[in-house]
């Protein structure tokens, strides 16, 4: 008879794939991953590892806002045995010194996301200059709205244009990631 041990990563990991626009948007493939291991009752105990993946290709917000993933629930379910000590260990009548019990426990994991594109040390409006130009090269060659307008939201940006514009430098806040100025969850 042999004996062979399977070793299972059981985690929870959120994988991102940014993807930077022309208008300064900035779209985010998203993909979670929640695992959990449960281990039945019985003489042959395996246990049971479930594995949830969530994948979202489709979220383009501006810099500075944020994405808010959630309703990520797990539950889990753990049996407990309490008693006194040494004597709930002793065979034929450590039943008579302990009780087993069912732990339930449930977890809600929400993701809060707020890209900012880096620069890596060059002035923003430089980097911001290059991006545009790709873009715009692209365009030339027929290649541009695939790149530039991924999510196919060129007329919904082009409509709301108008009111960025206006407020555009009228916000104390821009360029100082760390400030949440709204959150648009339309998208």
């Amino acid at each position: 008879m042999e004996t062979r041990t399977d070793y299972a990563n059981v985690v929870d990991s959120l994988q991102i794939v940014p993807h930077v626009f022309a208008d300064k948007c900035v779209g985010l493939e998203t993909t979670i991953l929640l695992g959990s291991k449960n281990t039945p009752e019985g003489v042959k105990q395996v246990p049971i590892i479930t594995r949830k993946q969530i994948t979202n290709k489709h979220n383009r917000i501006r810099q500075g806002e944020s994405l808010i993933i959630g309703g990520l629930r797990k539950n889990e379910e753990f049996a407990v045995v309490r008693g006194v000590p040494i004597l709930k260990d002793i065979p034929l009548i450590g039943f008579l010194f302990s009780s087993e019990d069912t732990e339930h426990r449930a977890v809600e994991t929400i993701f809060i996301l707020t890209p900012t594109i880096s620069t890596g040390g060059r002035p923003r409006a430089d980097v911001m200059n290059e991006v545009r130009r790709k873009h715009d090269s692209d365009t030339a060659t027929g290649a541009g709205d695939m790149t530039s307008d991924q999510f196919g939201s060129k007329t919904q940006e082009q409509s709301q244009d108008g009111a960025s514009k206006e407020t555009e430098g009228a916000n104390p806040n821009d360029g100082d990631p760390g400030i949440i100025e709204s959150i648009d969850l339309s998208e």
